[in-house]
């Protein structure tokens, strides 16, 4: 019977063959079409859940305003209205697992006859954890380094290949501000945020140095 059918169902195709291509063509298109989809599909999903993730999957940012004058408005997060008892504050909400303040600005950086403008930042000790950020080599800033003030500092893969190229910047000692600051760290490579900046141009000193100095 499996015999009967299969030949029968051959010869159909045979005198049909026009019809038994364009059969065929409509479903090997609609299946590629199929896997295509859902390929691209995939990839977006991959693509947005990195970007969420280079951030920190639960992380929440709390920024100042800005003033109300007359004529053009101040942008965003100009207002100086957090203090550093705001930030002791919310680390210790209940559902907090770690906290971090942040003080940033736009500085040259120099490095024997180089110098680079880049991203300053002053952090706490516990800002790799805030961020999900990991170290390539050395290591981050210590509750030590914080407390105390020390001038050390961490810097991204773009900072490191405008100042340093292939030199191990771990040990050398930048200037920002005229101010030097030892390297102790390079933090692992992060590309481009959700906003399309550069997230690996940025040099981390603790946010008690740069409350006084920066």
């Amino acid at each position: 019977m499996y015999k009967e059918s299969f030949l029968m169902a051959w010869a159909s195709l045979i005198a049909n063959k026009m019809r038994s291509i364009l059969t065929m063509l409509g479903i090997i298109i609609g299946v590629a079409a199929v896997i295509a989809l859902v390929s691209i599909g995939n990839g977006v999903k991959q693509d947005i859940q990195n970007s969420i993730s280079s951030l920190g999957s639960n992380l929440l940012m709390v920024m100042p305003g800005a003033p109300r004058t007359p004529g053009v408005r101040p942008s965003a997060g100009s207002m100086k209205s957090l203090k550093v008892s705001d930030y002791e504050a919310i680390a210790k909400l209940d559902g907090v697992k770690a906290a971090s303040p942040m003080t940033n600005g736009s500085y040259v950086v120099i490095y024997q006859n180089k110098n680079w403008t880049t991203s300053v930042s002053g952090v706490s000790y516990n800002y790799l954890d805030v961020n999900n950020w990991s170290m390539k080599s050395g290591r981050f800033l210590s509750e030590k380094n914080v407390q105390n003030r020390e001038r050390v500092a961490v810097v991204g893969k773009t900072v490191v290949k405008n100042l340093f190229g292939d030199e191990d910047p771990v040990g050398a000692e930048i200037r920002v501000k005229n101010i030097p600051f030892r390297i102790i760290g390079v933090l692992n490579s992060k590309g481009s945020g959700a906003m399309g900046n550069d997230q690996d141009d940025m040099v981390i000193i603790p946010y008690t140095l740069s409350l006084i100095h920066i």
